[in-house]
């Protein structure tokens, strides 16, 4: 799969047109010096939340643990009550990544809490989800927070450009050359803001095109 295949692998590689230029500097910095804060990244799906909650979680010095949230159940975390008591206390720096935190219910929400407070300063935790409002509030001021919509048009427009170049260099380097610049600008158009959709389409109309 093309968006597998061209995943960046570093937060500059990453299209974040949709952020402020000091969040963009923000991630960079946490990515060089890995002092990493509690982080939620909230917005619409496909914006890149989950992509660079990976890459921030991906460098050697930290032991990193990445949940689904709809996997995440309450007893789950009675089961990792003791992982984290004994990795906490190893000269490595434990991150725990939770994918779309917003489908935990409340009662698992206070589940989360507890352990945050019982490991405040000794673990990093990186939340993503699509609904903000879903996330009560005491999680959400232990966070800090970054927003991946894409609603200004400004942003969306930057954001369009950027997911164009990106869409040409992928159809170059896969050798197709007959794909009108007007498709690839309705493909981004049609997508804007789902950079995952976007090369998703991208990839199943190159594919129609070859196959006829």
């Amino acid at each position: 799969m093309w968006h597998i295949k061209y995943r960046p692998t570093c937060i500059a590689d990453c299209i974040l047109d949709h952020l402020e230029p000091f969040e963009k500097e923000a991630l960079l910095y946490y990515e060089k010096t890995l002092k990493i804060p509690n982080l939620l990244f909230y917005g619409e799906p496909g914006t890149g939340k989950t992509t660079v909650a990976r890459l921030l979680t991906g460098n050697e010095k930290y032991t990193a643990l990445h949940f689904d949230g709809s996997c995440l159940k309450k007893e789950r975390f009675f089961e990792l009550k003791p992982d984290l008591r004994s990795r906490s206390l190893t000269g490595n720096g434990l991150l725990i990544h939770i994918d779309e935190i917003d489908v935990l219910t409340n009662a698992e929400q206070n589940e989360l809490r507890a352990m945050m407070e019982y490991t405040d300063g000794r673990v990093s935790w990186i939340f993503t989800t699509n609904e903000l409002n879903k996330l009560m509030a005491p999680i959400r001021s232990r966070m800090t927070k970054f927003d991946f919509s894409i609603l200004e048009d400004g942003a969306r427009s930057m954001f369009a450009q950027s997911m164009n170049s990106l869409c040409q260099r992928i159809l170059k380097e896969e050798g197709i050359d007959d794909m009108p610049r007007e498709e690839i600008e309705k493909i981004v158009s049609d997508n804007i803001g789902d950079m995952r959709g976007t090369i998703n389409e991208l990839q199943r109309r190159s594919q129609f095109k070859k196959a006829a």
